[in-house]
């Protein structure tokens, strides 16, 4: 079965959620500390970074993304027509 657009986008942002607590965590744990500024944007980059680079190599984002494009073909838009 082919993922559905809504699929997709529930897919990203469960990802970009999660991103979002991973920065939160770094946060947390220096906030009671005296930060220092560039050492925690650079750990706020390397964990977005990794993250990222992560989500372009899951299985998951693959399929999604494989499964996009088929619904793009020429043949599956004039097919929605047809419905």
């Amino acid at each position: 079965m082919l993922t559905k657009p809504v699929d997709a986008q529930i897919f990203f942002i469960n990802r970009y959620f999660d991103i979002l607590v991973k920065i939160a965590m770094i946060c947390g744990k220096n906030i009671s500390e005296t930060p220092e500024v560039p050492k925690l944007i650079n750990q706020l980059y390397i964990t977005i970074s990794d993250d990222m680079e992560s989500l372009d190599t899951s299985d998951e984002y693959i399929h999604i993304r494989d499964e996009l494009k088929e619904l793009q073909t020429p043949e599956m838009i004039k097919s929605y027509f047809k419905r």
